[in-house]
């Protein structure tokens, strides 16, 4: 699945939240981090992870355009 650059920049600053936090809240690595962020496609669970660090619905994460 491929996450929204824009949509998870939202929700990370409604969190007051960087990467590296995000990263250490879902429990993921930065490098996962960082590959969700450049594009790459994702794992099911992952998307979860970090939707659940997030506080959001995985749904609102996904991209959809």
């Amino acid at each position: 699945m491929l996450i929204s650059k824009k949509k998870i920049y939202l929700c990370m600053a409604r969190c007051r939240m960087n990467q590296s936090q995000l990263a250490e809240k879902a429990n993921l690595s930065r490098t996962m981090i960082y590959y969700v962020f450049n594009g790459k496609k994702c794992s099911a669970v992952t998307l979860g992870k970090i939707a659940n660090a997030l506080g959001v619905d995985p749904s609102d994460l996904i991209d959809d355009e």
